[in-house]
């Protein structure tokens, strides 16, 4: 398939994630689908390709039901030690999603 059309599919995936037609695990195969595809090796360097990487990487992929961010500032705190000394990650739903509309936005001022 062609970038284009891969692209064009990722952008879609996400908008309807981001309207709420798709959930969580939902999204996350349609994303996986697409880049055993190769859609992240087809995109181009610049402000898209690494929002793009970012998303995938450090909110979908380290995504976990099981793990949400503990409440408070202790909790924080002790999210920010397991990720750095036991890289575990906490990622809520809502920062998942915000970051989702912010892909969005960046895909669509091509």
């Amino acid at each position: 398939m062609e970038a284009t059309s891969l692209r064009a599919r990722f952008l879609r995936a996400v908008e309807r994630f981001n309207a709420g037609e798709l959930d969580i695990p939902g999204f996350w195969q349609e994303v996986e689908v697409l880049n055993r595809e190769g859609f992240r090796r087809e995109l181009k360097e610049g402000k898209e390709a690494g929002a793009v990487r970012q998303f995938i990487i450090w909110y979908l992929d380290m995504y976990d039901p099981m793990l949400q961010p503990r409440p408070g500032v202790l909790g924080r705190l002790r999210d920010k030690f397991d990720e750095v000394f036991r890289a575990e990650y906490r990622v809520s739903p809502e920062e998942l999603k915000a970051k989702a509309v912010a892909v969005e936005r960046i895909m669509k001022q091509r």
